[in-house]
């Protein structure tokens, strides 16, 4: 926050310099009053559905929970095998170093429909 040359939390509450992504108007109307929000997103029904889904794979009432009760990645943030989809997916970032590394036409190819398809995937 001082990089920004806000020195209390209170003023950096009151600032409002940042927008809110993944919200949709009536969340950030009721709850971000005046903060930008261009693209929309999840509305409180939504968001009572996600944490109660989470809440349930946490406190029982759900199979998704492992044997060893380790509760899953979802790779939202990080590839993983069975998660969200990524652009810049292992497949993808493997092809293009090899056709960096080797001059190989054909990796580059590769990489470039990996990356057609992810980007067709992840596209909003």
């Amino acid at each position: 926050m001082a990089k920004m040359g806000i020195s209390t939390l209170q003023a950096y509450k009151g600032a409002q310099i940042f927008e809110a992504l993944g919200l949709g108007k009536e969340v950030v109307d009721r709850c971000f009053t005046g903060a930008a929000t261009r693209i929309g997103g999840m509305n409180f029904d939504m968001i009572a559905e996600e944490a109660l889904a989470r809440h349930n794979v946490s406190y029982g009432g759900s199979s998704v929970v492992s044997d060893d009760g380790v509760i899953p990645d979802y790779g939202e943030y990080h590839w993983r095998i069975g998660g969200e989809y990524h652009i810049n997916e292992p497949a993808a970032v493997g092809a293009l170093q090899n056709a960096v590394r080797e001059q190989n036409q054909a990796s580059f190819r590769k990489f470039t429909q990996i990356s057609d398809e992810m980007t067709r995937k992840v596209a909003l």
